[in-house]
């Protein structure tokens, strides 16, 4: 006979499993890894339970991201295949058309409805636009040339913010 305690501890476990597949396929299908805030976002589990999950997982940690080192395949991933049209723009004005054209509006959208999801899409742009960018140069280019980037607008933020002070 089971008691009410040995009931509550494989339920527990159940669940853990389950929140464990759970945080397993998050990372399984984002190539570039996701931080414990995005995994519980993505999961709807708390940071607690992500962290205790994440210890069992073979998982690389690279600052705040996690990335999943033994993927699996999914057999019935399918794959949207879009026709490509010639490039008649300069790669400058395709980039700014892709920006203004799809990515803020859906920032507009979600920053209306969901702040914290707002941030963690802002987030995965940048994150997804520097892996892509990492492609063209080596890794000390790359690594200098985001740091003055990051430098160049954090400057400029103090900059704006200190002359809006000051009106």
């Amino acid at each position: 006979m089971s008691t009410a305690a040995e009931l509550k501890k494989a339920n527990e476990m159940t669940n853990f499993k389950k929140y464990k597949a759970k945080v397993f396929e998050a990372l399984a299908s984002d190539t570039y890894g996701l931080t414990i805030s995005q995994l519980a976002t993505v999961c709807k589990l708390s940071a607690k339970t992500i962290k205790q999950i994440l210890v069992e997982l073979d998982v690389e940690k690279n600052g705040d991201v996690y990335l999943l080192i033994t993927k699996q395949s999914s057999p019935n991933d399918e794959v949207e295949i879009i026709d490509s049209k010639p490039i008649e723009e300069s790669p400058i004005d395709i980039s700014t058309t892709i920006f203004m054209d799809i990515i803020c509006p859906k920032a507009d959208e979600l920053r209306k409805k969901d702040p914290q999801a707002f941030s963690i899409f802002a987030y995965d742009v940048m994150r997804l636009s520097l892996s892509l960018y990492s492609e063209t140069t080596n890794l000390n280019q790359f690594d200098t040339n985001v740091k003055v980037l990051l430098s160049n607008l954090v400057r400029r933020l103090q900059r704006s913010k200190e002359s809006g002070a000051m009106r």
